[in-house]
């Protein structure tokens, strides 16, 4: 069976334009690293609540399924949904694995949010398959980051 998952851009689509142009989609929680290193989502778990201390205990279970997801769910070949103000802008189409962004990757640099203070080192390549801006069709879309 064929997943499709939906992601966010940032807030307020601000990572979009960088998305497009790179051909990624990409998403934040550097502090817990490249995520092949966890073998188990109770391993990631752990790590990310180390790494995120402050997070209520349903924000933690959701960052973590949503990075782990994002890691080990997602397949080449699967369609991503970005959306923003609920608002579908962009659909791609998955290329190869994912991929960790190191601190002095080029690409990391353009990845940063200035509203999360984070950047977005955790990325999957794509194929754009819808035009730049997408449909902008207001949807009831939910507020996780990633989610099939």
């Amino acid at each position: 069976m064929r997943n499709y998952w939906l992601l966010s851009a940032g807030k307020d689509g601000e990572l979009w334009p960088t998305f497009w142009n790179e051909k990624v989609v990409a998403i934040g929680w550097s502090a817990l690293g490249d995520l092949r290193r966890f073998e188990s989502r109770d391993k990631l778990a752990k790590a990310y609540r180390i790494s995120y201390p402050t997070d209520r205990p349903g924000q933690a279970r959701n960052g973590v399924l949503q990075a782990w997801s994002f890691c080990n769910t997602v397949q080449d070949g699967e369609l991503v949904f970005v959306r923003s103000h609920g608002a579908l802008i962009g659909i791609g189409e998955v290329q190869g694995t994912y991929d960790f962004l190191s601190t002095s990757h080029p690409l990391r640099k353009k990845l940063n949010s200035e509203f999360f203070d984070d950047d977005f080192p955790h990325i999957r390549r794509v194929h754009w398959v819808s035009l730049w801006g997408g449909l902008k069709r207001p949807l009831a879309f939910t507020k996780l980051t990633v989610m099939p």
